[in-house]
């Protein structure tokens, strides 16, 4: 039989569940009134809508996390992602907009697994580093238009995609990528430019 405390544990539990399903279920419609679609597998954490921008036939996939947070000991620091018209964010993705700017272009497809972060913390000794602010010397990311995210690939704080690259699978990407340039491996280098 179990005791009056373990009963009130499962029910407080059961309460929080309840309420964070209730929480995603507005947050997925307030990006569907956006024309945001968002499965209804997918996490979305925002502090309020306004951080978030999007053009039209934008779609999260299922099983992906989007998070959107400010640095706690810098609450100027705010996190944001704006998004372009037609951007796909396939299933199991990771997008982490924590106090600073992710930037998607138009058209532009993230296939699965695709982690994409937008500030780290930073590594001083003396204090542990979860309660540090993030970085700030290289935070947020942009990803120009038409690009291709391949499975698995990571793209890395202060990383700037320009229009028409490809990352390839797998590759973990961090700094500038030219226009038009195929990259892959880890750390990503340039493979090959696309051709007409």
């Amino acid at each position: 039989m179990l005791a009056a405390r373990q009963i009130l544990v499962i029910a407080r539990f059961f309460f929080r569940e309840k309420q964070n399903k209730l929480r995603q279920f507005r947050n997925r419609i307030a990006l569907l009134n956006k024309g945001l679609s968002c499965s209804r597998n997918s996490i979305v954490n925002f502090p309020d809508i306004s951080r978030i921008s999007n053009g039209k036939n934008c779609s999260i996939g299922d099983f992906s996390i989007f998070d959107i947070a400010d640095d706690p000991a810098s609450p100027e620091k705010r996190g944001t992602v704006i998004l372009g018209d037609s951007v796909y964010i396939g299933e199991q993705c990771n997008i982490r907009a924590s106090g600073s700017e992710i930037r998607i272009g138009n058209q532009t497809m993230i296939a699965n697994s695709v982690v994409i972060v937008s500030a780290n913390h930073m590594t001083t000794l003396g204090k542990p580093m979860c309660v540090q602010p993030w970085e700030t010397t290289r935070s947020g990311v942009q990803i120009g238009d038409d690009c291709w995210l391949g499975s698995n690939s990571t793209i890395l704080p202060g990383s700037v995609i320009g229009y028409g690259s490809i990352i390839a699978a797998g590759a973990v990407v961090r700094g500038e990528i030219p226009p038009m340039s195929i990259w892959g491996g880890v750390p990503a280098r340039q493979i090959s430019m696309r051709r007409p």
